[in-house]
């Protein structure tokens, strides 16, 4: 009934032209992503934006090329996002750590300070 072609004026009208354009999203997904369950997800995600977000669609713009572009923009978002999630820990862990390290005292400059003997347990183990 809807064609790439059509013009969705409210939100019933882009509920029944999604469920028409939905196995298309569904592969292009699939193909982007490597995944079945990660492209079906992606096009689920866009279909939930595209109904919030009808009122950007633009009278000139297609459907279908309205909803590749946002599926290919939140795709990049995710890998952007999981990219960041696997190395900004271990970066900032090494700072925060390298930080620390660096202000700990060492061993043999605690009994000094305070004039008594460490505990064997913290000579014996450290290596600072």
């Amino acid at each position: 009934m809807f064609g790439s072609e059509h013009r969705v004026r409210d939100q019933e009208e882009l509920r029944q032209a999604l469920a028409e354009l939905l196995p298309r999203l569904r592969r292009f997904g699939r193909a982007m992503t490597g995944s079945v369950s990660e492209g079906d997800d992606l096009a689920q995600a866009a279909c939930e934006r595209a109904l919030k977000r009808l009122a950007q669609l633009r009278v000139e713009t297609r459907l279908d090329s309205w909803m590749y572009t946002m599926m290919r923009r939140m795709w990049i978002d995710e890998m952007r996002s999981r990219r960041i999630r696997q190395h900004e820990p271990i970066d900032a862990a090494e700072e925060v750590i390298g930080e620390e390290v660096r202000r700990l005292p060492r061993a043999g400059s605690l009994s000094r300070r305070y004039g008594e003997p460490l505990p064997n347990y913290l000579t014996s183990n450290a290596r600072c």
